[in-house]
């Protein structure tokens, strides 16, 4: 009998384990897609994918400096002035992408909001573009 409800429990378990997965895998599917509709972007915020170089917080207040590249080409760089909706986790996230160089996968929203999720997570940070300095330098 007991052996019975611990297999249950592990299928449960694994089968859980593959939902959360597949959901994750389709957030991805669906970011790239929104982004491949933009052929040619403009700003960071429709990148299909970028990753943080450098995270300067500002000690007076809840603005954050951020240095950020695509990494599918790596001519494009941007620096990002952001206001972070929730200071202390945003912070802590946006820190450990850039230490970690995880994938991001940028949604905009409204005419300034930026979503940041790490990819094949559901970690993500709301942030308001406060100011955008895009460099696209031709490849060499």
């Amino acid at each position: 009998m007991v052996a019975l409800v611990v297999a249950g429990l592990g299928m449960v378990m694994a089968a859980g384990a593959a939902v959360r997965l597949l959901w994750i895998g389709n957030l991805d599917a669906l970011d790239l897609a929104a982004k491949v509709a933009i052929p040619y972007p403009t700003t960071a915020r429709d990148w299909p994918e970028l990753r943080i170089d450098a995270v300067l917080p500002s000690p007076a207040g809840s603005e954050v400096l951020l240095a950020v590249r695509w990494p599918g080409r790596p001519e494009n760089r941007s620096v990002l002035v952001v206001a972070a909706l929730d200071d202390r986790a945003a912070c802590r996230y946006l820190t450990e992408w850039c230490a970690t160089r995880a994938s991001l996968s940028p949604t905009p929203h409204g005419p300034s909001g930026l979503d940041l999720r790490r990819r094949r997570t559901f970690q993500r940070v709301e942030l308001e573009v406060l100011s955008e300095d895009l460099d696209q330098m031709s490849p060499a």
